[in-house]
C-alpha cells in the first residue's frame, strides 16, 4: 500500500444560498475483480457568505510571475512560436490570469539569464536557455527588418484572459555573464551582453550582431512597435538583480537615449540601490531580505518612487518561500506579508521553469536550487498545466488579500487587521525575518491553518 492524496475542489455557484452546507465524499475500494464496496464517508463543512470576490484580472494584489514560453515549447516537443505552441501556452495564460496575474513576460533577445548557470552543471545538465521571440532578418540590400508579429500576438493572447497592466521586457538591459563557460558579450563596442540573433539572406546564414549601431535600431524599433499598438505606458525594461550602479547607468542610459518613451523596472539585492536615484526606473522589487534588514529605508523611500514596490523571493529566503519542502501554508502567506508590510504584492521567476525532467526529477542543481524553485505548474497530458499544491495555496492567499483589502475599505478598520495577522506574523521586529536571526520556521509564522480560517471568517461575517 502506498498513501495517496487527493485534492478536492468545491466550486460556489453565485446564486448559492449563504449557510452551512455539509457535504460527503464516499470512498469506494476493491480488489482485483471483486464488487466495489464502500469504505467510509468523509464529511465537511462548507460555509457559503453573502458576498463576492472581484474577478482575478481585477485584483488589488500585484501578481508577477515570469514565463519562459521556450521552456514550454521544449518540453512537448514543439517548434517555437508555432501555431501548436501558442495553442499550448495560451493554456498556461489562463492558469496565470486565474491567480490574478498583472504583468506579460516577453523575452526580446537570446539567452539574457545565460541558462541560469545550467552550463556549470557537469553532471546532470538541463536546457533552461530563453530565445528571443522577435525574428530579425538583415535583407540582401543590408536593411534589418524587425518582425514583432509573435511578440504582439503573445501580448494580445495575454490580455484577451485579463492580464493587461504591464508589458515585462527582457534581455535589452543587465544580461547575466558566464564569461568562462562562453557566455560573454557579441556586440564589440558595448558594454553590455545583448545578443541579438538574426538571419543573414546574403549568406543563408544566422549570425549576432557585432555593431551597438545595430542594436540601438532594434531598440528604436521595439519602442515603435509599442507606441503603434497603444502600449508604451504599461512597458518596463526589467533589470534582474542589477550590480555597480555606475556602470549600470551606463547601460540604462543608452537604451534611454535610443527609446525615451521606455520605463524601467529593477529586481533588486539591496535597498540602498534605490538611493542611486537612476532615471528612468520607476518600480522596484527587492528581495525579501533586504526588505527584513533595510525595512524604514525602503518605506521611506517608497514614497518617492514614481511606480510599484513589490518584494520577490528565489532560491533564498529559505523561509518563506514556494519550495516543495516548505510548509505549504508558505504560499498562503505571501500575499498576507505584502499587505502586512504595506508593499504593492509579489514578484518571482520560476512559473514554468522545468528541469529537463521536472516530475520524474523534481530537483534541480541541488542545493543551489530546492526542489519546487523552479516552477508553480507541471507539463501535463494534451498542453494542460498540472497546478502544484503551491499553486493552490498562493492563489487561496491572493483570494485573502482580496478579502482583507475589501473589509478594510468597505470598514476602514485598517488596525483590527493588523491585530489580527499578529496571530499570523509572530516576530517583534521584521529584522528577525531574515535569515541570519536563525529563527525557525514556528517561530515566525503560525502553522495553524484555522487560524488563517479564523481570520477570514470573521471578516467575512462583518464583509457579510
Amino acid at each position: 500500500f502506498k498513501v495517496q492524496p487527493v485534492w478536492i475542489e468545491v466550486y460556489i455557484r453565485e446564486n448559492v444560498k449563504p449557510g452551512k452546507y455539509t457535504p460527503e465524499i464516499n470512498v469506494y475500494g476493491h480488489r482485483m475483480f471483486e464488487d466495489e464496496e464502500l469504505i467510509t464517508s468523509l464529511a465537511f463543512e462548507i460555509n457559503v457568505f453573502d458576498t463576492s470576490l472581484s474577478k482575478p484580472q481585477d485584483y488589488k494584489f500585484y501578481l508577477d510571475l515570469w514565463q519562459h514560453n521556450s521552456n514550454i515549447a521544449r518540453k512537448y516537443d514543439l517548434k517555437l512560436w508555432s501555431e501548436k505552441h501558442f495553442e499550448i501556452m495560451e493554456k498556461y495564460i489562463e492558469s496565470l490570469a486565474n491567480l490574478g496575474q498583472k504583468a506579460i513576460s516577453v523575452v526580446v533577445s537570446e539567452i539574457p539569464w545565460s541558462g541560469q548557470w545550467s552550463a556549470y552543471n557537469r553532471i546532470d545538465p538541463s536546457d533552461l536557455f530563453e530565445y528571443s521571440i522577435v525574428d530579425v532578418k538583415l535583407n540582401k540590400t543590408g536593411h534589418w527588418v524587425f518582425d514583432f508579429k509573435n511578440l504582439n500576438r503573445y501580448i494580445n493572447l495575454c490580455m484577451k484572459y485579463g492580464i493587461k497592466d504591464e508589458i515585462e521586457v527582457f534581455g535589452l538591459l543587465n544580461i547575466w555573464l558566464m564569461e568562462d563557460a562562453g557566455f560573454a558579450g557579441v556586440i564589440e563596442d558595448y558594454n553590455d551582453a545583448v545578443r541579438i540573433r538574426y538571419f543573414d539572406e546574403f549568406s543563408n546564414t544566422y549570425k549576432y550582431m557585432k555593431r551597438k549601431e545595430d542594436f540601438i535600431a532594434y531598440v528604436k524599433a521595439l519602442e515603435n512597435n509599442f507606441i503603434q499598438n497603444g502600449w508604451i505606458d504599461i512597458v518596463r525594461i526589467v533589470a534582474d538583480e542589477p550590480a555597480e550602479p555606475d556602470l549600470f547607468k551606463l547601460r540604462l542610459n543608452t537604451v534611454r537615449e535610443a527609446a525615451p518613451s521606455f520605463k524601467y523596472k529593477a529586481a533588486i539585492n539591496e535597498v540602498s540601490f534605490i538611493e542611486n536615484n537612476i532615471e528612468g526606473i520607476c518600480d522596484y522589487v527587492p528581495i525579501l531580505n533586504c526588505v527584513c534588514s533595510e525595512f524604514e529605508k525602503l518605506k521611506e523611500i517608497q514614497k518617492e518612487i514614481e511606480g510599484r514596490a513589490a518584494y520577490y523571493v528565489c532560491c533564498i529566503p529559505k523561509l518563506p518561500n514556494t519550495y516543495i519542502c516548505s510548509h505549504l501554508l508558505e504560499a498562503r502567506l505571501i500575499p498576507w506579508l505584502s499587505w502586512y508590510l504595506g508593499l504593492d504584492g509579489f514578484l518571482r521567476w520560476n512559473y514554468t521553469v522545468w528541469p529537463d525532467d521536472p516530475i520524474g526529477e523534481i530537483s534541480y542543481q541541488y542545493p543551489s536550487f530546492h526542489a519546487g524553485d523552479t516552477n508553480f505548474v507541471y507539463p501535463g497530458r494534451d498542453g494542460e498545466p498540472m497546478l502544484s499544491l503551491r499553486y493552490k495555496a498562493l492563489e487561496r492567499g491572493i483570494r485573502d488579500y482580496e478579502i482583507i483589502c475589501r473589509y478594510v475599505e468597505k470598514t476602514g478598520n485598517e488596525e483590527e487587521v493588523y491585530r489580527m495577522m499578529k496571530k499570523i506574523f509572530l516576530w517583534e521586529d521584521i529584522k528577525e525575518l531574515h535569515p541570519d536571526s536563525r529563527k525557525t520556521r514556528e517561530e515566525l509564522f503560525s502553522l495553524d491553518y484555522e487560524v488563517y480560517e479564523g481570520i477570514i471568517g470573521r471578516l467575512l461575517e462583518a464583509l457579510q
